[in-house]
């Protein structure tokens, strides 16, 4: 009888070894399966040479074959001219991989690949126009402490692909005056910021601010703002990135 209850454990612990979608591929087969969430915002109020690619995404998400039964949820934003624009969302939730159909399961991780690949390549051909004004930091500001707040994500990334240049009732980036200020006293833009919309506590996010530059003042300009965002969002807890472009491998 104890040999029987040891090899019951022994089995038991094999399984746990070889099961789960962790990233260093083992997780407790009787454990919540983790949950992968990738939130993006594009900027339509100018030109963007770096616009999101579907290789991009889906390599944030890892979705992987030994990773099936892991949640994935996708979310897209748009930034505007104002606040209040359209979000869109696709998700499929964790499973316990040894109660599930892996041939239904496959098939789900499919319709949500073409989903996310479907919204992307919308995006990429909708026209951004030069509009009058950007209202940026409170869709950005909105959407992290969404993606910080969600219950069931355990691997949290933001992409946001923007000059971040504001021109709303927050700031006008474009003045040369206010840029000079966000150089030389970014303090006291982020404070004002933050009295605008506070945000949460972002450990555990990652963010990536991406952005390709037309010209050298283009780029003067989007470094000093990056570089503010970053010491906003890090002083929250969050891992910032910049860059023209995401790499993934």
């Amino acid at each position: 009888m104890k040999l029987g209850i040891n090899v019951i454990f022994s089995l038991v612990a094999i399984l746990a070894a070889s099961s789960g979608c962790g990233s260093d591929g083992s997780a407790n087969i009787f454990a919540r399966q983790p949950s992968v969430h990738v939130t993006v915002l594009w900027d339509l109020t100018g030109p963007m040479s770096a616009r999101p690619q579907g290789e991009e995404v889906l390599g944030l998400l890892g979705i992987r074959n030994d990773h099936l039964y892991c949640g994935y949820t996708y979310r897209m934003r748009s930034l505007s001219s104002v606040n209040l624009t359209d979000v869109f969302e696709a998700s499929i939730p964790p499973e316990n991989s040894l109660t599930g159909d892996d041939i239904r399961r496959v098939a789900a991780i499919r319709r949500f690949k073409k989903a996310v690949q479907g919204k992307i390549d919308s995006a990429a051909r909708q026209k951004s126009s030069d509009e009058p004004y950007s209202v940026l930091y409170a869709t950005i500001a909105q959407e992290l402490n969404q993606l910080a707040n969600h219950p069931a994500a355990d691997t949290k990334t933001c992409l946001i692909y923007s000059d971040l240049t504001e021109n709303s009732q927050d700031g006008n980036y474009y003045s040369a005056s206010e840029l000079a200020r966000i150089t030389a006293k970014p303090e006291n833009v982020i404070a004002a910021l933050n009295r605008k919309v506070p945000l949460s506590d972002l450990h555990g996010l990652t963010v990536y601010l991406v952005y390709r530059p037309r010209s050298n003042a283009d780029e003067r300009r989007f470094s000093a703002i990056a570089s503010m965002y970053r010491s906003m969002l890090e002083r929250r807890g969050a891992t910032v990135i910049i860059g023209s472009n995401i790499i993934t491998h």
